[in-house]
């Protein structure tokens, strides 16, 4: 009887099975990155509107209309 190290079909299985999982975290690694990279465009993209919106408003204090007449 052969021992199982040396039977062909548990190399190739190990070999398959080694395969597929480095290929599955390597899914799941790309996933994650594309994920934190579009988060961090969305985050640029709204911070780009608010720094739009505040340009056209006005900030600066009016004096004159707190000091009355």
């Amino acid at each position: 009887m052969s021992h199982k190290a040396e039977d062909p079909s548990y190399v190739k299985f190990g070999i398959m099975a080694g395969l597929g999982t480095i290929f599955y975290l390597g899914n799941v690694y790309g996933a994650n990155t594309a994920a934190r990279d579009y988060d961090l465009l969305q985050k640029r993209k709204y911070l780009e509107r608010i720094e739009a919106a505040l340009s056209r408003v006005d900030l600066q204090p009016d004096y004159a209309s707190l000091l009355g007449p």
